[in-house]
């Protein structure tokens, strides 16, 4: 024996596997484009932003993390190692 059926909400949307897992690859598609739109917007500054820290002294600029591979997140962040002159003592 089961048990009793599970109460029935007025305005429930039945939804089957399928229709789920449709709906989950296309969130899953447009949360990539916006990835890849956002790792496309930060990569094409990245110029910018060497130019700006050799400006003021940097030696070399190297990009590392996310943005660096193909792991770019709608969130993902630009890492940054700088070397520079040594300091003044």
């Amino acid at each position: 024996h089961r048990g009793p059926d599970p109460p029935c909400y007025k305005g429930a949307v039945s939804v089957t596997v399928a229709q789920m897992a449709e709906r989950w690859r296309a969130r899953e598609a447009s949360r990539v484009d916006r990835a890849n739109l956002r790792a496309e917007a930060l990569r094409a500054k990245l110029p910018q932003a060497a130019d700006l820290l050799v400006s003021r002294g940097a030696s070399r600029v190297w990009v590392f993390g996310s943005l660096a591979g193909s792991q770019v997140q709608e969130d993902s962040d630009v890492d940054l190692a700088v070397a520079g002159p040594p300091a003044e003592a």
